[in-house]
């Protein structure tokens, strides 16, 4: 992990060295496996900490010491069965988070090419349950996307690179 330092909102007059507060920085990638035209789309457990009752791609912390395209593939992995190399993935771009959790999020999304639609460790996992879902089908679904995919799905669909923040 790393830290990030940003200002404290409110009283105007605070001294420069006050209105900075240190947050632990989570590092996170969010892998979206594609068959023909569909996603494999995680349906986060409504029991889940975090994102409860949400839908996302496969993905976790980064590993000390591993990187974003290494935790991909490792969680790909663990989340699926799916086995992907480090050239499988491509990159779609970052997202900083700062949310109202005790960290922030910096997540590095990846979409990966599969060879067919039988997720090797089945659809029910520890996290939520996997669906294939159409472009169509992820936008017009009514639950709650995770990470401002409302804003970003569009251009990981189209593979169209991003960076950005969002605070929420």
């Amino acid at each position: 992990t790393c830290r990030a330092y940003r200002p404290i909102e409110g009283d105007e007059n605070m001294t420069p060295s006050s209105t900075i507060t240190k947050r632990e920085v989570v590092q996170v990638v969010t892998v979206f496996l594609k068959c023909k035209s569909k996603y494999l789309i995680l349906h986060r457990n409504p029991s889940k900490k975090i994102d409860p009752n949400t839908l996302n791609g496969v993905g976790g912390k980064v590993d000390e010491g591993e990187s974003a395209v290494d935790a991909g593939v490792r969680e790909t992995m663990e989340e699926t069965g799916y086995v992907i190399a480090p050239t499988d993935l491509v990159f779609s771009g970052v997202l900083s988070l700062y949310s109202g959790y005790t960290s922030d999020f910096v997540v590095t999304f990846f979409t990966a090419q599969v060879p067919d639609d039988r997720v090797p460790h089945g659809l029910h996992t520890d996290d939520g349950d996997l669906q294939w879902m159409t472009y169509e089908e992820f936008v017009d679904s009514s639950i709650k996307k995770c990470d401002d995919l409302n804003y970003i799905f569009n251009d990981i669909h189209k593979n169209k690179k991003f960076i950005g923040s969002a605070l929420f």
